[in-house]
């Protein structure tokens, strides 16, 4: 082989090797670390707009002055803050382990298919500080990350990028609007419940005489009857503590006729009164809240600047809250407001007298009705 011809074999070689690094390198795309929003931390008290998309459903949470949020779907019902915050903090924090797919017939495998495609799993989530949006994400997969399981490994895209990314965080973000939402109606727990007074087509009352007893009586309980199960007397006393409601609908959308009054008393004076109606199979209850001094326990009376004022401004936050919204609730919590006198107590039927018993000598015949009574011996 001559020099001319070695050379131009060099030359091929050398063409060859760098058009198949080149074509490598086409196919494999260097792994990126860091933030994948970089910028987001400094931005994120400008956010005034949570929106949350899916194929089935929207939802937008927004801002106002006092970083309180509010559901447009829901006419403003108030979202629970705690459950925002966390979102935009996550968002800020998420991290970038790698680089994933850009092939779009992969997308759908791994929830980062745009949401309008049919049978969709994806959520779309948009930070939008007024017009303009300062973070927008395609949030897919995801599952407990190995590094750290306090963390999530989630698959992630921007809906204007092909890249798909595999990131480290704690972005949950819940599809159902409920979901958002300050679930909680009313807490009174029922160690502090004096009286439930209900009307339910019979009148019914239970009671306690003090804070500290243990059980609820039932009022007009004949001389001969007793409480049949103590425990639903307390899970009734027990209906406002920690109640949550299913769904929540502005009230004048709704026409109902309430078949169920509950009146719940504290020692302290409150009263809230619940009424209940059933319509559609579902229930739906409306709150209302006063002061009743009448109800305050005598021992527990001290000046008007005790105890007063404070029962008197939970009235008054209660009623702000419970003010032209109407609350679905489960049948669960509200099934033992539906019971009966009947259901509640046990007749307790007299003892027969016993006949006196007889010796084998007695002129009284033994018959099988003799021997099926009780009897003793007598020496």
């Amino acid at each position: 082989m001559n020099i001319k011809s070695f050379s131009v074999l060099i030359i091929v070689t050398v063409v060859v090797v760098i058009a198949a690094i080149s074509l490598t390198q086409t196919e494999i795309t260097p792994t990126k670390k860091g933030k994948l929003f970089p910028k987001l931390a400094t931005t994120i008290d400008q956010v005034k707009t949570v929106a949350v998309k899916t194929n089935a459903e929207t939802i937008t949470m927004v801002r106002d002055e006092n970083w309180n949020w509010q559901m447009q779907e829901k006419q403003n019902y108030p979202v629970a803050t705690d459950k925002v915050n966390n979102l935009l903090l996550a968002m800020t924090e998420l991290t970038i382990l790698e680089t994933k797919t850009t092939n779009p017939e992969l997308y759908q495998k791994i929830g980062v298919e745009d949401i309008s495609t049919q049978g969709s799993q994806s959520v779309l989530l948009t930070l939008q500080a007024d017009s303009n949006a300062l973070a927008s994400l395609i949030v897919g997969n995801s599952q407990a990350a190995k590094i750290d399981s306090s963390r999530n490994e989630i698959y992630v895209r921007k809906p204007d990028d092909k890249q798909v990314w595999l990131t480290l965080g704690k972005l949950s973000v819940e599809k159902n609007p409920t979901d958002w939402l300050e679930r909680q109606i009313v807490d009174i727990e029922n160690n502090i419940v004096r009286q439930v007074n209900i009307s339910n087509g019979e009148d019914i009352s239970l009671f306690k005489d003090t804070p500290d007893d243990e059980e609820f009586q039932l009022a007009d309980l004949p001389a001969n009857g007793k409480v049949k199960m103590p425990y639903v007397l307390k899970n009734i006393a027990t209906t406002l503590s920690n109640l949550e409601f299913d769904d929540v609908i502005a009230a004048d959308t709704l026409e109902l006729k309430f078949e169920i009054t509950a009146v719940f008393t504290t020692f302290d004076g409150l009263e809230v009164t619940m009424q209940i109606a059933k319509q559609d199979e579902k229930n739906y209850a409306v709150f209302v809240a006063k002061f009743n001094s009448e109800a305050v326990l005598a021992d527990s009376k001290k000046s008007d600047t005790d105890e007063k004022p404070d029962v008197n401004k939970n009235v008054v936050d209660l009623n702000a809250k419970f003010s032209n919204w109407v609350y679905e609730l489960s049948d669960y919590k509200v099934d033992d407001l539906t019971k009966t006198h009947a259901e509640l107590i046990e007749i307790i039927e007299p003892e027969e007298e016993l006949a006196t018993p007889t010796t084998a000598s007695s002129e009284a015949p033994i018959t099988s009705d003799n021997l099926s009574m009780p009897f003793t011996i007598q020496d």
